[in-house]
């Protein structure tokens, strides 16, 4: 049956000579794989300009409830990127948040709150400026909570160390890799409450950025099953070194 949604490009990979499979998180149906033909053809109208990451698209689909790969009537984008395919900053956090987004959304059902989540966020990135090196962090922590996955914010002089396990801070630390030191912990509780608005509020040498990075990443591998290693993290740091 034709369907008329919008979707997020997560990741694209090549099919054959002329052929292109591409995975789409939708706003009616949630995640889906497609198979587009002919995208590198002149006279097709589908062009594989289309199929970057997190580009937002405006979608016509042939979609069947459990069919692996559902197919593309017509498709134009939805809302122009006007910086992220040219920031190195911003195409690095794209590669490195669509990589993210792909091993954590699984389920082929829709969800409003967290198809709005994403396409706000990934608008509010293509005009960021101020504090933009940090949008990668603050958008994880956010993400947790469309993922079921939103830490308890109990930070207090009393418990001032956030235990990745058990999602909350804790008095005492064990020195584990599974905690995170006072200063990360401090990060990650003030940023819990932050807005994109306030970016430009995180203060991070490279060091911390991605000490805390790796911190968010293990906190995702530890409570999403198979979450394996992120590919394009070592690339992402050469980029913000």
């Amino acid at each position: 049956m034709l369907y008329k949604t919008k979707g997020i490009v997560l990741n694209t990979f090549k099919y054959g000579d002329n052929s292109i499979i591409s995975s789409i998180y939708t706003e009616q149906f949630g995640r889906l794989s497609f198979l587009v033909n002919g995208v590198h053809s002149k006279k097709s109208k589908t062009k594989i300009n289309n199929f970057q990451q997190l580009f937002i698209l405006d979608l016509e689909i042939y979609y069947k409830e459990n069919r692996n790969l559902q197919k593309i009537k017509e498709i134009k984008a939805d809302f122009i990127l006007e910086t992220i395919p040219f920031d190195i900053v911003k195409s690095s956090q794209a590669i490195l948040l669509s990589e993210v987004l792909t091993k954590s959304l699984k389920e082929e059902e829709g969800n409003k709150g967290l198809y709005e989540f994403l396409y706000n966020s990934i608008r509010y990135l293509d005009i960021a400026e101020e504090g933009k090196s940090n949008f990668h962090l603050l958008f994880l922590l956010k993400l947790t909570k469309y993922l079921g996955l939103l830490p308890k914010n109990n930070y207090s002089m009393y418990f001032p160390i956030f235990d990745i396990v058990n999602s909350e801070f804790v008095q005492n630390s064990t020195e584990l890799e599974t905690q995170l030191n006072p200063q990360l912990s401090l990060l990650i509780s003030k940023m819990l409450s932050l807005d994109y608005n306030n970016l430009q509020e995180i203060k991070l040498n490279k060091e911390k950025r991605n000490s805390l990075l790796e911190k968010i990443l293990l906190y995702y591998k530890l409570h999403i099953p198979e979450f394996y290693e992120i590919k394009s993290l070592n690339v992402f740091k050469e980029v913000f070194s």
